[in-house]
């Protein structure tokens, strides 16, 4: 109670010495009952020794009476005449329920600020089913005055106890302009592949499965943590009853699917009376439609988060009982019956697991897309979620070890009665579990790389590189499995660290022993690894359109070609191996529609056949990870171009060349190009020369046969191509 200020305390007194009976003498336990009705709930806990239990019993009924007066509030600005005026009644309500959480907080048992300001969202909510309360709402979300069948609606959907339904039926109130319409539309189409929820479930089951392991090394850094610097065991290490209340949590999730595919708030938000936030498109066919992916998102989510808050609330459980001494009986009760202390960290523990959690990164993406609007949702459609993944990411790299570290230097910093923050201590274990067993796929990424089964990266600016790499059928960051190349960097963090450990080896290669070299390259590969993550490649491909005229002309035609869905797309690519020449926006919105795709030109590679595309088939709807078969094994072209590393640059268009024209040239020229390097790797003088003149041999005939080609095509004459192997070698080539 002294942290409340005086009126408030003298206030609590007076009522609490009214309601204590005849004489002001009642029992301890007559007072709590009192006390715990009034709160709407026994199950609502509050604490006797913050003060005299009747000054806490004042409290508890004032809380009640400054809720009730702020829904009579609620109830004046809804019928308020003026604007004026309803801004009078705005402000004395949230001054009111400004007081009773403060009152409730002042008396509640919960030990941490997200304890209790958990129990007293839930008292609020509990004690706000009154019309006046959520039309007060409804008014604020509509941001207008109510009809009298919409006020009808919510009073019905109330007494009919529909409260999941009422709170759906306030977000549909919520008005939404045309810009927030077409971006929003614009999102759901990014969201429509199937492949896109297949991978985020798969990335969420690796996560967990991964955060389980982690929590056995993060269970011996608190375990240390407290030897050293004292305070509250806070992680334990993985046990059967953990791993059973998470699997009961993923089947309560599981339950929730149906209600929350409609729209409905369940679980903690309908115990909280969170309004939903669906963007309103003016009928509800189009409004279902266009939330549908989002929605799918949601629900995929659902188990992963019951999952990941009854493991939590089974470890918070387990160190309580061994706290007390007491063994699985006070486990299960405690799993059943948490504290919201229990359940507020719980929540917080769920939103790290499942990249719900607000992050720096996050933080920084949000800012800028609320800076440019238009621009920053073009750019960056979401924002929380790539914020928590690269957050993650880092965590499990060795920056884990220093962040965790600081962690635990801020945590004694902000000791309470000289025992550490037990929240940060929490962070601090669990950063240094995930950098401790994120050693080992970063080891496994090195030694794939070493042993040339892992890609690396090739360098975004090199052009010349990249074609070669889309040649040979080896995309970047991936990893070679029998005779395929599998590409993991996007299933979230665990497949990150694995193409970050083999581009660490790979920079250290390039940086021929220098430490210094080697660091800088596996930092900014590092960067690499997120940014090519599909989350934020608007953003690399807006730096590169940077570069450029031409850069800028691709990014914008890029842009236009993901207006069509991406389920519409993916088809395309299913249905087609082949990559098709699409360089204005209408090209590119065309090349991703079945039917009209094939009227477009195949695009040829270097060597004239048909470009192939990675992952080809219908993984594109049904696969998390892209496959590409081995395109150089058996084939004596590719072969010497991978053992020579030979750079082979794609064909570019002149200057208003036609789509068509390009294409012709760009295969004719290559086929010159094959069967001239053909020619020279079957020769036995070629074979005998080193890998270093092969390799530049190689690319000279490529560029001599591409100038040649080139003018034959504009009519000039010219004599037929031969690999210049005799220049080469010192001695006159044979006619």
């Amino acid at each position: 109670m002294a942290d409340l200020p005086e009126h408030l305390q003298e206030e609590a007194r007076s009522l609490g010495r009214t309601l204590t009976g005849p004489g002001g003498v009642e029992s301890f336990a007559q007072v709590q009952r009192k006390a715990a009705s009034l709160l709407k709930g026994g199950e609502i806990g509050i604490d006797f020794t913050k003060g005299d239990r009747f000054e806490t019993l004042g409290a508890a009924a004032l809380f009640n009476k400054r809720v009730t007066e702020a829904n009579d509030v609620a109830a004046l600005a809804r019928d308020a005449a003026t604007e004026v005026e309803r801004a009078g009644f705005e402000t004395r309500r949230a001054a009111l329920l400004d007081e009773a959480t403060r009152l409730y907080t002042s008396i509640s048992k919960s030990g941490t600020e997200a304890g209790r300001n958990l129990s007293a969202r839930k008292a609020i909510a509990n004690l706000s089913n009154v019309p006046a309360h959520w039309e007060y709402e409804a008014l604020k979300v509509a941001q207008r005055p109510l009809a009298d069948t919409e006020t009808a609606t919510i009073r019905q959907l109330l007494d009919e106890n529909k409260r999941a339904e009422m709170l759906s039926y306030i977000g549909t109130l919520r008005p939404t302009t045309a810009t927030q319409k077409a971006i929003s539309a614009w999102k759901a189409f990014l969201l429509t592949n199937p492949v896109t929820h297949i991978a985020n479930v798969s990335s969420n089951t690796l996560f967990a499965m991964t955060e389980e392991v982690a929590s056995n090394p993060a269970a011996f850094a608190d375990w240390l943590a407290t030897k050293l610097i004292g305070g509250e065991r806070t992680v334990t290490m993985t046990s059967r009853a953990i791993l059973k209340a998470s699997a009961e949590g993923a089947v309560k999730g599981l339950k929730d699917v149906p209600d929350a595919l409609r729209g409905l708030p369940t679980g903690r938000a309908l115990e909280l009376g969170e309004i939903p936030r669906e963007t309103q498109y003016g009928h509800p066919l189009l409004t279902t439609l266009f939330n549908s992916p989002f929605r799918a998102l949601s629900v995929a989510d659902h188990p992963f988060v019951e999952s990941a808050v009854r493991g939590s609330l089974a470890r918070q459980a387990t160190i309580l009982a061994k706290a007390e001494g007491a063994g699985k009986a006070r486990i299960a009760e405690l799993i059943a019956h948490p504290t919201d202390d229990m359940v507020g960290r719980a929540l917080q523990d769920a939103a790290v697991r499942t990249f719900r959690d607000e992050t720096p990164i996050g933080n920084l993406l949000h800012k800028a897309q609320e800076q440019f609007p238009i621009a920053g949702n073009i750019v960056m459609p979401f924002t929380r979620t790539p914020g928590a993944v690269a957050t993650r990411f880092a965590e499990y790299t060795p920056y884990g070890f220093a962040k965790s570290a600081r962690l635990y230097r801020q945590a004694v910093k902000e000791s309470i009665d000289n025992l550490p923050s037990p929240l940060l201590k929490q962070r601090a274990a669990e950063t240094f579990g995930r950098a401790a067993t994120g050693l080992a796929p970063v080891a496994l990424g090195a030694l794939l790389y070493r042993t040339g089964r892992a890609s690396g990266q090739t360098d975004k600016g090199d052009q010349s590189a990249r074609a070669t790499g889309y040649l040979l059928g080896v995309p970047d960051n991936a990893i070679q499995i029998g005779g395929n190349w599998v590409e993991f960097n996007r299933l979230g963090p665990l497949g990150m660290l694995v193409s970050l450990g083999a581009v660490m080896a790979q920079q250290a290669e390039r940086a021929g022993g220098d430490p210094l070299g080697a660091t800088s390259g596996a930092v900014f590969g590092a960067a690499r690894v997120v940014t090519d993550q599909p989350f934020l490649t608007g953003v690399e491909s807006l730096l590169q359109a940077r570069e450029g005229e031409d850069a800028a002309g691709r990014y914008l035609a890029n842009l236009s070609g993901s207006l069509v869905p991406s389920i519409v797309g993916a088809t395309q690519r299913a249905g087609d191996p082949v990559l098709r020449e699409a360089h204005t926006a209408g090209e590119k919105m065309q090349s991703r529609i079945p039917g009209q795709a094939g009227k477009l030109p195949v695009r040829s590679d270097q060597l004239g056949r048909p470009a192939q595309r990675f992952g080809p088939g219908a993984q594109n709807l049904f696969s998390p990870v892209r496959v590409t078969p081995d395109r150089v094994s058996g084939d004596p072209i590719l072969e010497e171009i991978r053992a020579t590393g030979a750079v082979i640059p794609a064909l570019k268009p002149h200057d208003a060349e036609p789509p068509a024209d390009f294409a012709v040239r760009s295969r004719t020229t290559g086929q010159a190009v094959a069967d001239a390097v053909g020619r020279l790797v079957q020769d036995p003088r070629y074979r005998g020369l080193a890998p270093v003149e092969r390799k530049d041999l190689l690319e000279n005939t490529v560029t001599r046969v591409r100038q040649r080609e080139t003018q034959r095509l504009r009519g000039r004459p010219e004599r037929p191509v031969r690999p210049s192997l005799g220049q080469t070698l010192g001695r006159p080539t044979r006619p």
